[in-house]
């Protein structure tokens, strides 16, 4: 009986460290590449390969060293797992995949342009000199992009971004800065 606990221990520590391993590598991998959420196709052949690979090394430890065997064999289901979930706590917990900041002044007022892309809304904010941080908002609407241009829609004055150059604010070209 003592030595199944044994057994069972260390069984249990390989599969934490193959686990640990896993999570540094996968999330390292992750923080690396920065995938953007149009890119997330890319993570079905990942997650196949991690599969794959892991049962490969299962395969050669069934015949070279029983004991990793079954580290393996439940590492393969484990990887695919830690991949999916370290990729959706990318996208989920990332601003600036989910927001687009620019900076820039006219005639002696400070702005701030923000693109909230879940809504497809923007806001511009006036930004207070006396109070760093805080503001009015100025506008808002929704926008829509084609090619490499964006779409302000407004009532008063439509806008358009391109090549971080607004176009239409007080009727001027106006460099933006992105933060």
């Amino acid at each position: 009986m003592l030595y199944n606990l044994h057994t069972y221990r260390a069984s249990f520590a390989r599969i934490l460290v193959t686990v640990g391993i896993d999570l540094v590598l996968l999330a390292a991998l992750v923080a690396y590449t920065q995938p953007i959420p149009e890119s997330a196709i890319i993570a079905i052949p990942v997650i196949l390969a991690l599969f794959i690979l892991n049962i490969g090394i299962a395969v050669v430890a069934r015949f070279v060293w029983k004991k990793l065997y079954f580290t393996f064999a439940l590492n393969s289901i484990l990887a695919p797992l830690i991949f999916y979930l370290v990729l959706m706590g990318w996208y989920t917990y990332r601003p600036h995949l989910l927001f687009i900041t620019w900076k820039f002044d006219n005639k002696g007022k400070h702005y701030e342009l923000t693109l909230r892309k879940k809504e497809m809304a923007y806001s511009f904010l006036e930004l207070d000199s006396d109070f760093p941080g805080s503001g009015s908002v100025n506008m808002s609407g929704s926008y829509f992009v084609r090619n490499d241009t964006i779409h302000l829609t407004d009532i008063l004055s439509p806008m358009v971004i391109y090549k971080d150059t607004l176009i239409g604010f007080a009727k001027e070209k106006i460099g933006l800065i992105k933060e």
